[in-house]
């Protein structure tokens, strides 16, 4: 038996037991893994949804506060903490977003400028519970002004408010 003869069966035994080697371990373990994963949460969320049966659901009601979006008191509540950490308040826009009879749906766009650290703690402090007020989005923006050369790091943060019409 000639060399060439010995490296083609050697090629020949490497696939033949390395290809499917390969195979389960790159492809059908994984498979097997995520099933056992997705049964498990099922069986978890099952387990949930017979827990919550055995309660009565209650429907929340809407606070009862003032819409601290729409006139603008969110600006007097956020002042104190922004002058804390040396942050400026730069610009505030609510909008009505829906309406009913029974509720309203204000979004406000408030606009804060300082450096990137007074913002994520200050940010911190309004996610921890200025008010009713939920935060939708967050947005770091650099600005930047050719004139003097100056560069500004603001954030947008979007909040909503959901209140009676009553």
């Amino acid at each position: 038996m000639n060399l060439q003869n010995r490296i083609g069966i050697l090629k020949l035994a490497v696939l033949t037991v390395g290809a499917p080697l390969l195979v389960y371990v790159y492809a059908i373990r994984p498979a097997f893994a995520l099933r056992h994963t997705v049964e498990c949460q099922a069986s978890e969320l099952a387990a949930a949804r017979a827990a919550s049966a055995d309660k009565p659901h209650q429907a929340t009601a809407v606070p009862p506060t003032g819409n601290r979006l729409k006139t603008g008191k969110i600006l007097y509540d956020v002042a104190p903490l922004a002058e804390a950490r040396q942050v400026t308040a730069d610009r505030f826009l609510p909008i009505l977003t829906a309406h009913s009879d029974q509720m309203e749906l204000y979004t406000g766009e408030l606009t804060l400028g300082g450096s990137f650290y007074s913002l994520t703690h200050l940010l911190s402090e309004i996610e921890g519970g200025v008010g009713n007020e939920r935060i939708v989005a967050v947005e770091y923006r650099v600005t930047e002004y050719p004139a003097d050369r100056r560069r500004s790091l603001q954030l947008t943060l979007f909040l909503q408010q959901i209140t009676s019409t009553d």
